[in-house]
């Protein structure tokens, strides 16, 4: 956005607010291409832990430019995370195949790639999608996450009503966050204009319908999968709060996965595997990841990854309902949290924050 679109991002709420701006969704010229790899090697020589790529969200960009970012990870052995481009099966205009062109810059360069969200970018043609991940020549890691809803942009471009249909969804599967109301199409038409950082909620699967959830869990059990929440920043409805503190206010605002991902996933597919197998798509297999050199070190004096719990008493704080009215739900004050804090007992943090 900053080299494409000339914008000064400043926080998140910057990036979201500019996620309908075709300015940064187009073809970039040599010289902006040249800028924006000289701004990367300069954030992976300062730590950053690898290179995300947006294509999902910008299905302008030619497909060419992203061999050389694929190259430059490979060159700085980190790698590549992508929301991968539309898939053909989607959106049979698209520039390229989304999953094919991870799997051919991966191929040509040597990079170490992640696939991103593999569910909820590939929904009904997710066996086509892992096949072809299966079958690359380099490996390519992935994860997904054990809901059947999604959370965007209202802004995104697969949510033009025009485009709804690519997904098999309707206006009424989208779910405006600030209020929890269903969008019907004249209103997200206005709201995808004059509110376009607002958040929503995207029922793409239905986890009441069979054929969906084995989508889902197909997803979650597929060899090597580790299990991510694919978790946005916390919201706030009014004013802003430090989001390092704790309790969190009553006023915050998140998609469910964000606070019962981990649980969600444990409860819902030890059935088919161990504990020990299920614990570790959580925990150990994000080390195994392109960027699991640095990500899956702890600093010296942070606070490890690590869970405590008893399994018989592990539940998610919530599902998201398919058919309610979807009012805004709240962050539980009784969790355990990897990274940030160790995790906590009566909403009182236990262990040191990694800053």
């Amino acid at each position: 956005m900053a080299e494409l679109a000339d914008l000064e991002i400043g926080d998140m709420r910057t990036v979201y607010a500019n996620y309908g701006n075709p300015a940064w969704k187009r073809a970039a010229t040599s010289r902006q291409v040249s800028r924006l790899l000289d701004r990367l090697a300069e954030n992976l020589a300062e730590g950053a832990i690898g290179i995300g790529l947006m294509v999902g969200y910008a299905p302008g960009v030619d497909p060419s430019k992203y061999v050389p970012i694929s190259e430059l990870a490979a060159r700085t052995n980190t790698g590549t995370f992508t929301h991968a481009r539309d898939l053909i099966d989607h959106s049979p205009n698209a520039l390229i195949d989304g999953a094919l062109e991870i799997v051919a810059a991966a191929d040509e360069t040597g990079a170490r790639a992640h696939y991103c969200h593999v569910n909820s970018t590939s929904l009904q043609h997710l066996d086509r999608v892992l096949g072809l991940n299966e079958e690359s020549p380099e490996p390519i890691t992935t994860e997904a996450y054990p809901y059947g809803a999604g959370s965007t942009m209202i802004s995104a471009d697969f949510l033009a009503t025009s485009r709804l249909h690519e997904r098999q969804l309707t206006p009424d599967k989208i779910v405006y966050t600030p209020t929890g109301e269903r969008s019907a199409t004249p209103h997200t038409l206005e709201l995808r204009r004059t509110d376009a950082d607002a958040s929503v909620i995207v029922h793409l699967l239905d986890e009441t319908v069979e054929h969906d959830r084995r989508i889902i869990d197909r997803a979650l059990t597929f060899p090597g999968t580790i299990v991510c929440s694919d978790a946005a920043p916390l919201m706030w409805s009014a004013e802003r709060h430090d989001p390092q503190s704790w309790p969190p206010p009553a006023s915050l605002q998140v998609h469910r996965r964000t606070a019962g991902n981990y649980s969600k996933f444990y409860v819902r597919e030890t059935p088919q595997m161990s504990m020990v197998e299920a614990v570790e798509r959580c925990s150990l297999g994000t080390a195994r990841v392109p960027a699991g050199r640095r990500a899956g070190d702890a600093a010296q004096g942070a606070c490890p990854n690590r869970l405590r719990c008893r399994p018989g008493r592990v539940r998610p704080p919530g599902r998201v309902r398919p058919r309610d009215d979807h009012r805004p739900r709240h962050l539980p004050r009784r969790r355990s949290a990897l990274n940030r804090v160790c995790g906590s007992v009566g909403g009182r943090p236990v262990g040191r924050h990694r800053r």
